[in-house]
C-alpha cells in the first residue's frame, strides 16, 4: 500500500509536526505496518529527525521552499491541476499512489487577500491536483478547519473537496459553512482523537490521585494578528508568576523566539524538554496543538484560544472550563485555572474520561474511511 500525504507543512513548527505524525499513525493503523508513505511538506528537511514510527519519504511537492518559486510552480499546478508546476518526485509519487491523505488542520483559509492568495498557490494547487486523481486514487481528507471563502474561491474549494472520498471536519463553524458538501463527517482534531486512542491522558494525576506536586509551569506563547489587548495580558501573565516559556514555532514569520525577545523574554526549551527536564506540571498554551500535545504528555492545559478551532477542541474534550479567549482573557482568570490544576487535577482528568468513548469512536471512523479509501472500487 502506497499513502501519500498531502498538504504538509514544517516540522519547525512543532503543531505542524505533530499533525503530520498523527496523519502517518493513521494511515499505519489503517493500512498496516507494512505501508509505504511518502509526506509532501513545504520544508521537507526540517523532518529530517522525526521518529514517525514508520519509514517515510519527505519531499516537496515544488522542488524547493523558495517563495518566489512555490508562488510560481503553485499558479502553474492551480492552473493545469497539478499536470505541470509540482516536482518530478512529487507527480510520480502521487500518480502511483493507491491513497491520498490531505493532513489535518487549518491550512485552508481564505480570510483576507494575501491568506487567501497563499492558500490557493500552496495548497489549493494540491487539491485541484487531488482532486483530479480522485477520479481512481482515494483521498481523504483529516480533521480540518476549513475557511472563510467567499464567492468564487469558496465554489473553487467546494468543488475540489466534493471529490474527495471524505472530508473531515473539525468545528461547526466549517460544517455550516460547507453545508452544501455531502462527504463532510464532523469529529475532533488529530490531536484529540489521539487522546482517545493511545491513552496519553493517562499519563501523570489522570485519575487525579497521588501526583505529584508540580514544580514549574509551562509558558507556550506566539504573536497574533489583531491582537487587541493580548500583548498586555501576555506581559502581566509573565510577570504574575514564574514560567518556563516554551518554543512550539521558530520558523520564518511564525517564530515564538522572536515574540518572547519582543516581551524580555528568552526562549528556547521545547515542550517535551519542558516536561522531561524543566519539570512542569501544568501547561498554559496559546498555541491548540501546544495544549493537546501536553496532555497526550500527561500534563493538563489550560488553552488561550485566537480561533475557533481551539474552543472546538477543548469541547470535544469536555474540557470547555479551560479555554480562555487569548484576546481578552483576564490573566488573573487564567492564574487561578493553573492553580486549580496545581492544586487538585482530578476535574481535568475526569472531565476528559466523560469524552473517551466518544473520541474513540471517532478515531475508528476516521481510520475506517481510510481503510476504505485504499480498497479497489
Amino acid at each position: 500500500m502506497r499513502v501519500v500525504i498531502l498538504n504538509v507543512y514544517s516540522a519547525r513548527n512543532r503543531g505542524d509536526g505533530l499533525l503530520a505524525e498523527l496523519a502517518v499513525a493513521m494511515g499505519r493503523d489503517a493500512y498496516g505496518a507494512d505501508t509505504t508513505f511518502t509526506v509532501a511538506a513545504h520544508d521537507p528537511a526540517s523532518f529530517d529527525d522525526t521518529d514517525f514510527g514508520s519509514p517515510v519519504t519527505v519531499l516537496s511537492p515544488f522542488g524547493s521552499a523558495h517563495g518566489a518559486l512555490v508562488a510560481i510552480r503553485g499558479a502553474i499546478a492551480l492552473i493545469t491541476g497539478g499536470r505541470l508546476g509540482f516536482s518530478r518526485r512529487f507527480r510520480a509519487a502521487t500518480r502511483d499512489a493507491d491513497v491520498l491523505v490531505s493532513v489535518g488542520g487549518a491550512y485552508l483559509r481564505g480570510g483576507f487577500a494575501s491568506e487567501l492568495v497563499k492558500c490557493l498557490l500552496v495548497h489549493g494547487s494540491q487539491l485541484a491536483h487531488a482532486s483530479r486523481l480522485a477520479k481512481r486514487t482515494g483521498w481523504v481528507l483529516l480533521p480540518q478547519s476549513i475557511g472563510p471563502f467567499t464567492g468564487v474561491a469558496h465554489t473553487l474549494v467546494s468543488r475540489w473537496l466534493a471529490r474527495a472520498g471524505a472530508v473531515f471536519l473539525r468545528d461547526d463553524k466549517s460544517v455550516r459553512e460547507f453545508a452544501g458538501l455531502t462527504n463532510t463527517h464532523r469529529v475532533g482534531d488529530s490531536a484529540v482523537l489521539a487522546i482517545g486512542a493511545t491513552g496519553g491522558a493517562t499519563g501523570r494525576g489522570a485519575d487525579g490521585a497521588g501526583t505529584r506536586t508540580p514544580v514549574r509551569r509551562g509558558l507556550i506563547l506566539r504573536a497574533l494578528p489583531d491582537a487587541g489587548e493580548y500583548e498586555d495580558n501576555a506581559r502581566a501573565l509573565l510577570a504574575a508568576s514564574d514560567w518556563v516559556p516554551i518554543v512550539q514555532s521558530a520558523r520564518g514569520g511564525n517564530n515564538d523566539v522572536l515574540f518572547y525577545r519582543r516581551l524580555g523574554v528568552a526562549a528556547e526549551l521545547s515542550l517535551l524538554d519542558a516536561v522531561r527536564d524543566a519539570g512542569i506540571g501544568v501547561c498554559t498554551s496559546v498555541r491548540l496543538h501546544g495544549a493537546l500535545e501536553s496532555i497526550l504528555l500527561g500534563v493538563p492545559a489550560v488553552h488561550l484560544s485566537y480561533e475557533r478551532k481551539g474552543f472546538a477542541a477543548y469541547g470535544d474534550l469536555g474540557l470547555p472550563a479551560y479555554v480562555f479567549d487569548a484576546r481578552t482573557a483576564d490573566p488573573a482568570d487564567v492564574l487561578a485555572a493553573v492553580a486549580a490544576l496545581e492544586s487538585d487535577p482530578a476535574a481535568f482528568w475526569n472531565a476528559l474520561k466523560t469524552t473517551a468513548d466518544e473520541r474513540v469512536q471517532q478515531r475508528a471512523l476516521v481510520v475506517g474511511t481510510l481503510a476504505a479509501a485504499g480498497r479497489p472500487a
